[in-house]
């Protein structure tokens, strides 16, 4: 109520201070999109240890989701794909 008294309804709004920054800075961001652009069916996982080597960083591997959403990729799963040799029976 305070806050409101003092600042109106500007004031119940929240004020968050943006959090702790990243250890990639935006330079390595970009060369990790070109790294990840240049290789072809990299898993998450390939995707963390290109980051560890490279930058020597080691980031949990839902971070690692966060940053190649943020690269705007997406991760599928693939699922395989069951067929059945019929040898003549």
């Amino acid at each position: 109520m305070k806050l409101y008294n003092d600042e109106g309804f500007e004031g119940l709004m929240p004020k968050y201070a943006g959090g702790r920054p990243g250890f990639l800075s935006d330079k390595q961001l970009k060369e990790l999109d070109e790294l990840i652009m240049s290789e072809s069916n990299l898993s998450m996982k390939d995707v963390h240890n290109i980051i560890k080597n490279h930058f020597k960083v080691d980031y949990s591997m839902k971070q690692v989701g966060v940053i190649t959403k943020k690269l705007g990729y997406t991760y599928t799963k693939v699922y395989p794909k069951f067929s059945k040799n019929v040898r003549g029976c």
